[in-house]
């Protein structure tokens, strides 16, 4: 049998981390085992954990000296360094899993000889776990077929859908920098991108909890255009931009010897312009058209890589 390994980082979670350790430990797929770090949890997180050791022996909770508080990115990645497996999967611990998510996307990744991620849809919940409407449940998967330069403005792979391959997992042991990665889950997808590929499964199987603690949430009701005339998130959208940009960068810096003439190009091409002028901005959007055409989102994007700077 294959070693599954599903990855949790918890922080604060003691109202919902139950539900989601009880959702895996109901899944059609049980050949797993679920490995949890806390994030430096203050409330009965750790607690309800243990009480989960001695309930299922797939359960391991990883106790690290003093639940040093790095935040989920960092947290994800300790994690991913320190597990061996053949597949593994993120976990967040507010969600919940449908019983045949592991069972589904496993389907795709056995058959894979290749570095491999594997991602489905979700459905924003409240709460209790009651359908709400949210933009953010139709741009999962939204980015499926786009162009790899694509992938380095816009992420529609929140980690808690994807499932990736150890083949995958040995391209991120190369990672020694973590400062200008935005995001873990966005992290494993240029690595898929750029040395492996992407399966979009079009199945809602992971119910996505929205509430007011969540650390990375799906954001508001609010259209997209009066989001534009916000200020708060004008700020967070120009820093994503910039983030963006770095992101880019750091990838070309760690993964240089081993990327393609054109992706080196396409990435020296997009921190040079973003540090140039307007016209050269310009010159660098027509020339590689990242993002997906006709999108709102890329034209917003374009609009704020063109009219900002470090």
């Amino acid at each position: 049998m294959c070693q599954v390994a599903i990855l949790m980082s918890s922080y604060n979670g003691s109202k919902y981390i139950s539900k989601q350790i009880d959702s895996i430990r109901e899944q059609t797929y049980d050949d797993w085992d679920l490995y949890i770090r806390d994030d430096g949890s203050n409330d009965d997180t750790c607690n309800i954990i243990r009480e989960y050791l001695l309930k299922d022996r797939r359960i391991h909770f990883i106790e690290e000296c003093g639940f040093k508080n790095v935040g989920p990115k960092v947290s994800f990645f300790s994690l991913l360094k320190q597990i061996e497996a053949d597949y593994y999967f993120f976990c967040d611990q507010d969600d919940y899993w449908l019983k045949n998510k592991l069972e589904e996307e496993l389907k795709f990744l056995k058959i894979q000889n290749s570095p491999c991620l594997v991602y489905c849809g979700l459905k924003c919940v409240d709460e209790k776990l009651e359908k709400i409407s949210r933009p953010f449940e139709r741009l999962v998967g939204s980015l499926n077929g786009i162009n790899s330069s694509g992938r380095f403005i816009a992420n529609d792979i929140p980690g808690c859908v994807m499932g990736f391959n150890n083949k995958l997992r040995e391209i991120f042991l190369y990672t020694y920098d973590y400062s200008d990665i935005m995001m873990h889950d966005w992290w494993l997808c240029l690595l898929a991108t750029v040395f492996g590929k992407i399966i979009f499964i079009p199945k809602k199987l992971v119910l996505y909890r929205q509430h007011s603690n969540n650390t990375i949430g799906a954001g508001s009701k609010k259209s997209l255009i009066s989001k534009i005339f916000n200020k708060e998130i004008q700020k967070k959208q120009i820093s994503f931009v910039k983030g963006s940009v770095l992101q880019g960068n750091t990838f070309l810096m760690q993964y240089f010897k081993f990327i393609s003439k054109f992706e080196k190009i396409f990435l020296t091409d997009f921190f040079k312009s973003y540090s140039g002028n307007r016209l050269e901005k310009i010159r660098f959007l027509i020339k590689y058209k990242p993002g997906k055409a006709y999108s709102f989102r890329t034209l917003v994007y374009y609009l704020l890589f063109i009219n900002t700077s470090f």
